[in-house]
């Protein structure tokens, strides 16, 4: 739940939990609270990436990069990965939390005042 101290919102998501084979990769992403990306964008329902078109998939992706680069709206991200081999040794749980530790970890050095926060996880 948002409150009126929360500063920040970080959303971690995951990719490669399912397959047999090959790595999990997780992204970071943190946005001060009052970043709402269906501004930029005031005529799509942005909800699932899978179900967006590629061209506003596409054209999202150059809008956020250009908006982390600018530093005018406070947004970033890390994206980190676990091989295969590093998942077998130490099992898809423990990979994806050193993922998103190491994310994190990156993400406040660079980020001024993290203190108040709110998670939101992929999937619960």
């Amino acid at each position: 739940m948002i409150t009126k101290t929360t500063k920040w919102i970080i959303g971690i998501d995951e990719v490669g939990r399912g397959p047999l084979a090959g790595p999990v990769s997780v992204c970071v992403f943190v946005s001060e609270v009052n970043f709402n990306i269906n501004k930029l964008f005031p005529n799509q329902t942005i909800r699932d990436s899978k179900r967006t078109k590629k061209t506003i998939r596409q054209s999202i992706n150059l809008t956020i990069r250009d908006l982390r680069k600018s530093k005018l709206h406070k947004i970033d991200w890390e994206i980190r990965s676990k091989s295969a081999e590093y998942i077998d040794k130490h099992g898809i749980v423990k990979s994806i939390d050193r993922c998103i530790e190491e994310c994190v970890k990156r993400l406040t050095k660079r980020i001024d005042n993290i203190d108040s926060v709110q998670f939101y996880l992929d999937g619960g």
